[in-house]
């Protein structure tokens, strides 16, 4: 049985009818295939929806683990149980190959103690608290991202250019002091004060036709 069977009753009448039975057809299978694919993109969004929850819940839960291992560590060095941790303990401690590991999978090179010790005590209070353990070692790991290669060089243009206008304010100062004394002008390549100014993002590639400005 199909539509041609179906629209037999139809050939002896008028024409229009023929059409119109076609048309509604049409119709019906044209609204058909709007609900399947409605259904399916509803079902890909939903997947996707709960893609993003997964891997938020996921990175929360690595975060936290992370944490817990980084505390870990933290009370099992502090040997004297005064809430902070010495140069020496941090020493002794991470001469445990299990602790050189445990660092090598967060990324952070242990092979200069002092150095660690150094980047970690932020107060320079000669000793290393939970908060600073904590936060320095989350903020140690990994490799430099492009956020910190764009923060460092931001800071050496701002550094440069503070070094620019002492440099100007200096040579004036020589400028007058040598009037003073009726020395003969020397010439001098003035290096002129430069406002640090920071990079825009042009002409990016972003998989697209328009590119930024």
């Amino acid at each position: 049985d199909d539509w041609a069977n179906r629209m037999q009753p139809f050939r002896s009448t008028m024409p229009m009818y023929l059409v119109g039975f076609v048309i509604f057809i049409l119709a019906m299978l044209f609204g058909m295939l709007n609900i399947f694919v409605a259904a399916f993109c509803e079902c890909a969004a939903e997947a996707s929806r709960r893609d993003r929850d997964a891997i938020v819940e996921h990175e929360l839960c690595r975060a936290q683990t992370i944490a817990a291992d980084i505390k870990g560590f933290f009370m099992e060095a502090d040997k004297d149980v005064s809430g902070c941790v010495s140069a020496a303990e941090l020493h002794t401690h991470l001469q445990n190959d299990r602790m050189k590991a445990f660092f090598a999978s967060l990324e952070i090179d242990v092979t200069q103690a002092e150095d660690l010790f150094f980047l970690l005590d932020t107060d320079d209070s000669g000793s290393i608290k939970l908060d600073e353990f904590l936060g320095g070692c989350m903020r140690l790991r990994g490799a430099a991202s492009s956020m910190d290669v764009n923060l460092l060089l931001w800071e050496s243009e701002k550094l440069m250019c503070q070094v620019s206008e002492f440099a100007l304010q200096v040579c004036t100062r020589f400028e007058w002091l040598e009037n003073k004394l009726g020395c003969p002008p020397m010439p001098r390549n003035k290096s002129c004060f430069v406002t640090p100014r920071k990079r825009r993002f042009a002409q990016l590639w972003t998989g697209s036709k328009r590119q930024l400005a």
